[in-house]
């Protein structure tokens, strides 16, 4: 039965039940705990903002929008990805979206809650608690309406004057506003699902991957068997070549398909592999990347390619390897001498499968020595170590003959080992299945046909057992990459607290309190050290306030500021701000005042100027951000540097910079900073690489734009 809109649309201030009961229909494992709906006014005339046509305040009311779409979701346990599509797409997106949240305008905005969705209904979960199906075409024209709204109105109007018949004007204008719209954006979409879930089917193409290999093994059995009887029995006749050449053409499609569903699985595990490294990475211990150091963290991630590689190819290798030896042993067990032949090969198996795990040693101390020399080489680049320049000549190479040789001791045990497995076991097979064979082959037990489908059997496993061992090596790889991956894959011991939805959603610069951080008895401890570096601190800052830390090298200034700024947590004391703590405020306390940090501890990355400045703020930029960026860099006098560039903002400025100065560098993270109007600003040492006269033009323009200033210099 079909339902109208007006029957299975959620209300704004509802939003929170519609997430929760979603949830419970879609079967994702969550929490039920009390979400409080937005109740943001504004929020009931959000508009599209996806044509890049939206003001700043409607483009901040989404951006808080999805902050607490974000928040909600992750207190309960779950993930929500917003999505757009072009105005052609839509349907496409609509149709793929469940379980999802689609946002649609009428006189206000309103929840649909997907499930599903078939060619062309959507099955949606209603606010009574039931599920109902509405017209896919009528929920895609709900979510296109005010994009659609602005472009039909001149469309009216040419077709007015060019006087069409109402059925040629209603087509032309179709043409005229997918014409008009091709470069529009539609959102309003959020999907929802558990944790590190991408729609990943390993399942299915696992199991595509297996049987179409187990028919292709079928198959090819069957041919030769086939051609087996037919030779031994002088039955060479044309409709049975005709059958055993349609046996071998029906290898090649499942061949094709086998490695295709491979193919797939690989691209799975791949990307779902490196999204989980990435977010382990985002989440590793400050103190950790810093004892650790470039080189160690370098090698670790090195490590990623050849667990991806080695676990795919061993895996993928072991899974067929595992069909063809249960393939072979059923041969063996139906051929010649009952369970001889299953249980010789059981034991070649067990075998290979044991001295691989002892292979696994060899191989973990083959990687520590390889991943030292990674770290000694990384470490000299960044430390600009030159021996030549530094040590004797009759002693420059001492140290890396003694690295060199401590891998080549390990890394010469290891390929020999894995030589003798690779090559002598196989063979070593081969030779006991054909002493096995002796005997019924000399007296004559067993009939030719028997015989033949046996040595095919011996055949069949020798092929499985190469397969094994070097599936086998591949994984024991794989195992000892994983280890080295390990740190950014376990859960954090530290986890960043989610905070409160409405908290999350409250735009910036919102706070009316006076009081906007104060610090109590705060105490912090490196790993590893004694004494604390930091020892009752206790700091008021009020708003509009301009404070100066100042303080000797090594007293904490920059642990102090990481502290402030939510990249630490302190490890005693009260530390509140706007009068609440980490724990409700969760993330939003790093919207709320934001660090730019030492020089060395901040960064250009990879894209374009205008990329790195509105690091921070809603992306893609509007040209209203574009503009207020340039403004600013002009205010801190990096207008000389803009002009200079070909492309102006757009200009791509590489990892390190696009010749960009020591102060010029200073100066884009004191823009980035500015630009993401935080309530408080903390400058760790940004002003210490600029000369006098560009800091007195600079300072006054900060002193106006920043609300509230904490600016860390040494005395």
């Amino acid at each position: 039965m079909m339902h109208s809109l007006d029957q299975i649309v959620w209300p704004i201030d509802a939003l929170g039940d519609a997430i929760l009961t979603l949830a419970k229909f879609a079967k994702l494992p969550h929490q039920s705990i009390l979400l409080v709906s937005p109740l943001h006014k504004s929020w009931d005339r959000l508009g599209d903002t996806c044509s890049g046509e939206s003001s700043d305040e409607t483009k901040d009311r989404r951006f808080s929008y999805q902050r607490w779409l974000d928040t909600a979701a992750e207190r309960i346990g779950l993930e929500v990805e917003s999505v757009a599509a072009p105005y052609s797409d839509v349907e496409a997106m609509l149709r793929h979206a469940g379980p999802a949240l689609i946002e649609i305008h009428a006189t206000e905005v309103q929840i649909v809650a997907v499930l599903g969705a078939s060619r062309r209904h959507l099955r949606v979960v209603a606010p009574d608690f039931s599920i109902r199906t509405v017209a896919l075409d009528e929920v895609r024209a709900a979510v296109c309406r005010t994009a659609v709204a602005a472009h039909l109105q001149p469309i009216e109007i040419l077709l007015n004057e060019v006087g069409l018949s109402d059925r040629a004007a209603k087509k032309a204008g179709r043409a005229l506003l997918a014409k008009r719209m091709a470069d529009v954006r539609i959102g309003g979409c959020w999907q929802l699902r558990a944790p590190g879930r991408r729609d990943v089917r390993w399942g299915y193409w696992l199991t595509m991957m297996i049987g179409t290999h187990i028919v292709e093994q079928a198959c090819s059995l069957s041919a030769w068997s086939l051609l087996g009887w037919m030779t031994f029995s002088g039955r060479l006749d044309d409709g049975w070549l005709w059958a055993w050449m349609l046996l071998l053409a029906c290898v090649i499609p499942f061949r094709v398909l086998s490695l295709a569903a491979g193919g797939q699985l690989s691209l799975e595990f791949s990307s779902s592999l490196r999204r989980r490294l990435l977010a382990g990475a985002l989440r590793l211990d400050p103190d950790r990347v810093r004892v650790e150091g470039t080189g160690g963290l370098l090698g670790r991630v090195m490590e990623a390619d050849t667990l991806e590689q080695l676990a795919l190819g061993g895996g993928l290798q072991s899974v067929l390897s595992v069909v063809e030896l249960l393939l072979a042993a059923v041969v063996l067990c139906s051929a010649a001498s009952q369970l001889g032949g299953a249980a010789l090969l059981a034991a070649f198996v067990a075998l290979a499968t044991w001295l691989m795990v002892l292979n696994v040693r060899r191989r973990e101390a083959w990687t520590d020595a390889r991943l030292g020399l990674t770290n000694d080489l990384v470490e000299r680049m960044i430390g600009h170590r030159t021996t030549l320049a530094q040590e004797p000549r009759d002693q420059s190479a001492n140290e890396t003959d003694q690295s060199l040789e401590l891998y080549l001791d390990p890394s010469t045990r290891l390929d020999r080992a894995t030589a003798i497995l690779q090559s002598q076991l196989p063979r070593t097979w081969l030779l006991c299945g054909l002493l096995w064979l002796a005997p019924t082959f000399v007296y004559g037990s067993e009939s030719v046909t028997r015989l033949a489908v046996s040595l095919g059997g011996l055949l069949l496993a020798k092929q499985g057992l190469q397969r094994l061992v070097e599936g086998l090596d591949r994984i024991s790889g794989a195992i000892v990459a994983w280890r080295r991956l390990r740190p950014f894959l376990a859960k954090p011991d530290h986890p960043e607290p989610v905070g409160d939805p409405a908290l999350a959603a409250s735009s910036r610069n919102s706070t009316s309190v006076d009081v906007i951080m104060d610090s109590r008895n705060v105490t912090f401890r490196h790993a590893n050290r004694s004494e604390p570096v930091l020892r009752g601190v206790n700091l008021l800052i009020r708003q509009n306030d301009r404070v100066l830390l100042e303080g000797p090298s090594g007293g904490g200034k920059s642990t102090l500021a990481a502290i402030l700024s939510g990249a630490r947590l302190p490890q005693a004391g009260v530390l509140l701000l706007c009068g609440l703590d980490r724990q409700t405020l969760g993330r939003a306390w790093r919207r709320r005042i934001v660090l730019a940090p030492q020089f060395h501890h901040n960064h250009v990355l990879m894209g374009t100027f205008l990329y790195n400045l509105l690091l921070g703020r809603a992306w893609p930029p509007t040209q209203s951000d574009a503009e207020a960026a340039e403004q600013l860099c002009r205010k801190l006098d990096l207008g000389p540097l803009i002009d200079r560039m070909p492309g102006g903002l757009l200009q791509m400025v590489g990892e390190t910079g696009w010749q960009l100065s020591h102060g010029e560098k200073s100066r884009l993270f004191l823009a980035r900073a500015l630009l993401q109007q935080a309530d408080v600003v903390l400058l760790d040492e940004t002003f210490s690489a600029l000369d006098p006269e560009t800091l007195s033009r600079t300072l006054p323009k900060v002193l106006d734009l920043a609300p509230t200033l904490v600016v860390i210099a040494h005395p």
